[in-house]
C-alpha cells in the first residue's frame, strides 16, 4: 500500500508537505511515516490521504488486492476465512447475546 500512496502521489505532482497541508497536519513526517511503512493508516486516514491526492481510494484498494496474495475462501466448517500463502486466518465472530 505504501508504493501504491507513494506512486498515486507522485503522479499527482505532490509533495509530502503539500498532502500534510492539504490534510490539515503539521508534520511532514506524517507522510514520510507512512510511505516508510513506518506507521499503519487506518481506514479513514487511507480514504482522506487518497482523496487528498485526488486519487479514488476505491481504485487503490482494488488495486491493492490484486497486487496481494490475499483470497477469500471458507473453512471446513463453512466460515468465512483470509487464505495468505496457504495459512487460514479465521475471520472474527460475532458475539452472541
Amino acid at each position: 500500500m505504501t508504493r501504491l500512496l507513494r506512486q498515486a502521489r507522485l503522479d499527482a505532482g505532490l509533495t509530502q508537505q503539500q498532502v500534510v497541508d492539504r490534510l490539515g497536519r503539521k508534520h511532514q513526517s506524517f507522510v514520510a511515516k507512512y510511505e516508510a511503512g513506518d506507521r499503519r493508516l487506518d481506514v479513514i486516514e487511507f480514504i482522506e490521504v487518497a482523496r487528498v491526492i485526488e486519487t479514488d481510494p476505491l481504485v487503490l484498494m482494488k488495486k491493492l488486492i490484486a497486487a496481494s496474495d490475499i483470497e477469500a475462501g471458507t473453512d471446513d466448517d463453512g466460515r468465512k476465512v483470509a487464505v495468505r500463502t496457504g495459512s487460514k486466518v479465521e475471520t472474527p465472530r460475532r458475539r452472541r447475546r
